[in-house]
């Protein structure tokens, strides 16, 4: 029988335990750092099987031959099991070169990674630890790992970091002797024992040197911004500064477009510009009839990342770019006030700097942003290439109609979709505009000119009716809106032309103009042609993609009748319009319209419109009365009836509006707490009606300061403050705030008009004033 060799034994068994705690409390304390839900003991099972493998192979030959072969059954077994964790991994490195990817697979991919990093670095710390020459480099690997983790994210766990501190230690003690006996385990007491005792002499608010503490919180700042931006940004909209308005779709108040418009005077950003420029914050692609929203996947990437330099050249570069086509101009911008996560840039671009300390991102549709809000003292720099609307242009893209692009069929596909709602007229009319246009680019520039020429601009026009396509409402309707009423207009006609459009918000910049505010925002339509890229169609201004003045007012003007180009009113109006019953979505609009069929003609000798009815042969006119002087009785039955079910309705109505009475509901609840509750949900049902509503993102004191702004309440913003404070603070609410609550109340009451009273009332009568027991 052989005996066991202590010195061998020691030389394998220290090593092994210092390789388990060395690998188990590095991933463990990434993961934390990381905020990956993965357990613990998980990491530390992975990095107990390799240094098990690990020591077996050591220990022996045929050991070294079970350990190959444990080793290869193991990744076997792990393979089978976790397959879809394995594909999930480069769903982690994709999201930290930029691109976005589904949160799950992101969480699934991390645990995957982070519990084959802890089974690697089993390995590779027992290979180091067993030879005492390259101990101080598994020294160096670990504090490597443990040291950036805390110092760059405050979600890493010091109690995780524990273990390893404890082995580092007790290695370092060892570091002489560390292959001799098994007596040298004793040292991890004492080295325990050093490290609790360092932690514990630590001054409970910690020391710092100010110097150091703002540097390394800049560090922090640039790894949080590079490498853990996975959140979803927030995005610009044009509602945060006063246009469009909040309506009630499937039982949920949501932003829609149209309104009258208020915009904000704060100041947004700075701009230096010699030339107009049109400033593309957000892009949406699909049309609701009411809204535009943003539902196609989009890649997202570091603007500095030159191994997607293709896909930025894609986003913001033209695919064909000829002598007279782009005028080249600098500019800079300064953000004066914290807000979106948006970067304001032209659609193509030359070149664009930022400091190296700030993330920038894009994504494919040729967004900008930070991996965080932006901060006022924020600047960036960029060289616009800004399309000029003239022959050049229109002869590159006629050129290029026919030219191969590989992106062309794909973006047609997403940027040609249409609800069912639009009014069959509304086709008919754009097949009017468009007759004489032969390419694209003739039927963008002939539906731009109609916009501008037939439509009237106001900032007071009436709130689309509900039921009512947008769109529909404003070609056919109402004829007269602002800058978010011509873009939808541009973009549904142009699809319905044929052309890929997409609906775009952003800022109008001047030269000469100090700073942007809520009076320059601005929306407008983009339309890519083949083999050139996106344009901007700016039907809002007097000229196709060059914008417009402050508020989307053309040229500047009050918006009181845009002219055509002969000075007048252009192409199609007043009787002009297509009458009722044309083509509708999804009609051919090169299919002949279908021939209603023709009433009969009266006979010679009968008037048209007194023609009487055929009686039964051997009646008299008398006689064919009676059956209805018969139906009498069964008439004033269903009178009675719908006269009880009108009494029952009102009684019902009246209890449902009394139960739904802010007033009655607070008389009821039990504390401050609850009535400070009923009559924040109350005030924001009313502010709904009254077309305003948190957007997302929008806090709950930001909304409040906004709406009372707007309406002249300040005891709003006041009331709301209290809550936020009650409610995220976990402090008592103060009994004077709730005056505030019924005030602000009461003045949302009366700011409403008859049509906005009777919606509240019948939305008290269905619903209630909705949930009290949690801050939206």
């Amino acid at each position: 029988m052989n005996r066991i060799d202590p010195a061998k034994t020691a030389g394998i068994l220290i090593p092994a335990l210092l390789a388990l705690v060395f690998a188990g409390s590095a991933m463990t304390v990434t993961a934390s750092a990381m905020a990956v839900d993965v357990s613990g003991p998980a990491l530390y099972l992975a990095g107990l099987v390799a240094v098990v493998l690990c020591a077996l192979g050591a220990h022996s030959r045929p050991g070294a031959v079970l350990a190959a072969l444990g080793l290869l059954l193991t990744a076997g077994l792990y393979a089978a099991a976790h397959r879809s964790g394995l594909g999930a991994i480069r769903t982690v490195f994709a999201t930290w070169s930029g691109e976005a990817g589904d949160p799950e697979q992101l969480a699934l991919g991390a645990r995957t990674l982070l519990t084959c990093g802890a089974f690697v670095l089993g390995m590779v710390f027992f290979a180091l630890l067993t030879h005492r020459e390259f101990v101080s480099m598994a020294l160096f690997i670990l504090l490597a790992v443990l040291l950036p983790c805390h110092a760059l994210s405050e979600t890493a766990s010091l109690p995780a970091a524990l273990p390893g501190l404890v082995g580092a230690v007790a290695a370092f003690a060892l570091t002489g002797g560390l292959q001799r006996d098994l007596s040298a385990l004793r040292a991890f007491l004492p080295a325990g024992l050093a490290v609790l005792l360092a932690l514990a002499l630590l001054p409970a608010a910690g020391t710092t040197w100010a110097p150091m503490e703002a540097a390394a919180q800049r560090v922090r700042s640039i790894f949080e911004q590079y490498f853990r931006f996975t959140r979803e940004r927030v995005a610009f909209s044009i509602s945060e500064a006063g246009y469009d308005h909040a309506g009630e779709v499937d039982d949920d108040v949501i932003s829609m477009l149209g309104g009258p418009a208020k915009p904000h005077t704060d100041e947004v950003m700075r701009v230096d510009t010699d030339v107009d420029l049109l400033l593309r914050g957000t892009i949406r692609t699909w049309y609701t009839g009411y809204s535009w929203e943003d539902i196609i996947p989009r890649n997202r990437y570091l603007y500095y990342d030159p191994t997607h330099r293709a896909s930025r050249d894609r986003a913001f570069s033209p695919s064909s770019r000829q002598e007279g086509m782009f005028l080249e101009a600098e500019a800079a911008v300064e953000m004066l006030r914290e807000g979106t996560s948006t970067l304001f840039v032209p659609g193509f671009m030359e070149g664009f700097d930022m400091d190296l300390s700030t993330a920038v991102y894009y994504n494919t549709a040729g967004e900008m942003f930070l991996s965080r809000e932006v901060a006022p003292g924020d600047r960036y720099r960029f060289t616009a290439l800004l399309p000029q609307m003239n022959d050049a242009l229109r002869r590159a893209v006629q050129d290029a109609e026919d030219r191969e692009d590989e992106r062309y069929s794909s973006i047609l596909e997403d940027h040609i979709q249409l609800p069912q709602g639009i009014d069959g007229r509304v086709y008919a009319l754009t097949m009017q505009v468009i007759a004489r246009a032969d390419n694209p680019w003739d039927r963008a520039t002939a539906i731009l000119r109609y916009l501008q020429g037939n439509m009237r601009y106001t900032l007071s026009p009436q709130l689309p009716p509900q039921g009512r396509d947008f769109v529909s409402h404003f070609l056919l309707d109402t004829r007269e809106g602002y800058c978010s009423y011509y873009a939808p207009a541009m973009a549904v006609m142009g699809r319905i032309a044929g052309l890929p459009t997409r609906y775009v918000e952003g800022y109008f910049a001047r030269p000469g103009l100090a700073a942007l505010t809520g009076e320059n925002a601005h929306a407008w339509a983009e339309i890519y042609f083949n083999g050139i890229g996106w344009i901007p169609f700016d039907a809002t201004g007097g000229a196709a993609g060059s914008g417009s003045a402050p508020g989307g007012a053309p040229d500047g003007s009050t918006g009181d009748e845009p002219q055509g180009e002969d000075g007048g009113r252009t192409g199609l109006e007043g009787d002009n319009l297509p009458e009722e019953g044309g083509p509708g979505p999804g009609a051919d609009a090169g299919a002949p319209e279908e021939t209603p069929t023709p009433a009969p003609e009266p006979q010679d000798g009968e008037d048209p419109q007194e023609t009487p009815e055929a009686l039964p042969e051997g009646t008299e006119p008398d006689e064919a009365d009676s059956p209805r002087r018969s139906s009498a009785p069964w008439g004033l039955f269903a009178g009675l009836l719908l006269a009880v079910a009108a009494v029952l309705f009102a009684r019902w109505a009246r209890r449902r509006l009394r139960e739904s009475d802010p007033v009655r509901l607070c008389d009821r609840a039990r504390n401050f707490r609850q009535k400070a509750m009923i009559l924040y949900r109350a005030n924001l049902t009313v502010l709904a009606h009254l077309g305003q509503a948190p957007m997302g993102g929008e806090a709950p004191d930001a909304f409040a300061a906004r709406a009372a702004e707007q309406f002249g309440c300040p005891d709003y913003a006041v009331f709301v403050s209290a809550v936020t404070k009650a409610g995220y603070g976990r402090r008592p609410f103060p009994k004077e705030a709730l005056d505030a609550g019924f005030a602000a109340y009461r003045h949302f009451l009366s700011a409403l008009g008859w049509r906005e009273k009777m919606r509240f009332t019948l939305t008290r009568i269905r619903r209630g004033l909705g949930d009290f027991s949690a801050i939206p």
